[in-house]
């Protein structure tokens, strides 16, 4: 019993969630990131910390999804800090990636036939580089992948309703003239080019966040131990961005939220290049919806509250960075562990994660604290970036210039987080999935015993629910419904099932 008792918990654990969307729909997201330090071009310095920035982004993105992968190898270092992240993690080769691809695919079939709206998230981090034909690539441990592979081999055949590409890519060292001959602006052009405009064009239904450095350091920074970029977007889909409350944040919030963060960087070497574009077929489609996630921990700075603002986690992670203005309030959602600190110019305050639900931060809240020593070569970033605050004034002057589909403002359901100590878990709900994944087990022709897991977690479910634990309970309804997900995917395994004589509903 201990044994399976493990199992469960280690299952429950390792499962991502599955959001419900606000109209009743079920959504399913697969979530699919890449992450390379190392170039495949001889003599090339590796990145110090796409292995860090491929290990933030699932620990973001882990509340949202249905399934995710994580394709990196973590340095030493990095295996300390993501400890939990290390049997998970796979090796970024081209075979394993589309393998997953394709069993993705298969996945979301399954969720379109059963009334579900698939969507794909595909976060590449790593070197940005040109073949000698002028195509752009990115280096996987074992080969390239190239654009035209990209939209080849993982877009076209994408049976999402909905495709995210984010890629942070560093070309950095293509700056440096090899030959006598000046590469930058090719380049450049060539990584520009990996989503070119009239290739999206064949693609609707897939919207892009790009972003192509010239220069090494401003592509990665020790003080945040990751991209720049890569922390910007972060920032903006944790809840930076959500300048109307609604709680989904579009393309067109994370474009002015990025374009502020580096509106004020002066020095030409810490710019970065951004391409920021929704899917053509629904501007207004969300990259998060953090009421559809599974986000157990928020943080409230409220209305009147200005300036920059810092979260680091008890690991000396940065977590995100924001710039506030005092018009409404702004809430956060926190990947779960045990602390966070809150800090802004000569103070902090600690946030414990003690139970679930919203932490509201008044400014009286904060303890002074020391001053950090700051050296002259990263001055452009410590003086900077998030200079410029973001808001509802920022943005809708951002986006009127740049002709985006500005967000509803006030929305017509304005996200609510969690109360402090709930788990906001319907109970009621919980029951009704519950009893669903019974039925559809027996759908699947599974009996008692057939499949160990599935009856593990029916019971483990039902029992938590009857003991009134909600959040295990739907932990464990989360975990079945995955694992049935796959289960329907062997269609010959399911129809031999159904063949036998003695088969009978779960």
């Amino acid at each position: 019993m201990r044994s399976a008792c493990a199992a469960l918990l280690a299952a429950l654990t390792l499962l991502g969630a599955r959001p419900a969307r606000a109209d009743g729909k079920p959504a399913r997201n697969f979530v699919l990131v890449v992450a390379n330090n190392r170039s495949l071009t001889p003599g090339v310095a590796p990145l110090r910390y796409a292995d860090d920035d491929g290990a933030r982004w699932y620990e973001l993105l882990a509340p949202t999804a249905t399934r995710i992968s994580l394709f990196t190898v973590l340095d030493v270092e990095s295996q300390r800090l993501f400890r939990a992240l290390v049997p998970r993690a796979e090796a970024p080769t081209r075979a394993a990636i589309l393998a997953r691809l394709a069993d993705y695919n298969r996945a979301m079939e399954a969720a379109r036939a059963e009334g579900a709206e698939p969507v794909l998230t595909v976060v590449l981090i790593g070197h940005g580089e040109v073949s000698p034909a002028g195509e752009g690539f990115l280096s996987l441990v074992d080969a390239p992948l190239s654009r035209s592979e990209l939209l080849r081999e993982v877009i076209a055949p994408s049976k999402a309703a909905f495709n995210h590409l984010i890629i942070d890519a560093c070309n950095a060292y293509l700056l440096v003239s090899r030959r006598g001959d000046d590469r930058a602006p090719a380049a450049a052009d060539a990584i520009r080019r990996y989503v070119a405009d009239e290739d999206l064009a064949r693609y609707p239904t897939t919207g892009v966040v790009l972003s192509t450095s010239r220069a090494a350091a401003s592509h990665e920074w020790s003080l945040f131990g990751g991209g720049v970029f890569s922390h910007e977007v972060r920032s903006a889909l944790a809840g930076g961005a959500d300048v109307n409350g609604d709680g989904r944040i579009e393309y067109s919030e994370v474009r002015a939220f990025v374009a502020a963060a580096n509106a004020r960087i002066d020095d030409p070497r810490a710019r970065l290049d951004v391409t920021i574009r929704p899917p053509a077929l629904d501007r207004s489609r969300p990259l998060v919806d953090l009421a559809a996630s599974r986000f157990r921990h928020f943080v409230r700075l409220p209305a009147g509250a200005s300036g920059r603002y810092t979260l680091e986690d008890t690991r000396g992670v940065r977590y995100a960075d924001v710039n506030k203005e005092p018009d409404r309030p702004l809430v956060i959602a926190l990947v779960g562990g045990e602390s966070y600190f809150l800090r802004t110019d000569g103070a902090e305050v600690a946030l414990r994660l003690d139970r679930a639900g919203t932490i509201d931060v008044a400014p009286s809240s904060f303890v002074p604290r020391p001053s950090d020593t700051r050296g002259p070569v990263e001055d452009a970033f410590h003086r900077h970036l998030f200079e410029q605050p973001f808001g509802a004034a920022y943005y809708h002057g951002f986006v009127e210039s740049a002709g985006d589909l500005a967000v509803v403002d006030p929305p017509a359901r304005p996200f609510v987080p969690p109360a402090a100590g709930s788990d906001g878990v319907d109970g009621a709900a919980i029951a009704e999935r519950l009893a669903a994944a019974r039925r559809r087990a027996g759908e699947l022709a599974l009996r008692r015993g057939d499949d160990r897991f599935v009856d593990l977690l029916l019971d483990w479910g039902a029992a938590r629910l009857a003991a009134g634990d909600l959040r295990e309970g739907a932990r464990a309804v989360d975990a079945l419904e995955h694992h049935l997900a796959d289960v329907a995917i062997d269609r010959a395994a399911v129809a031999r099932r159904r063949a036998r004589p003695d088969a009978v509903p779960h």
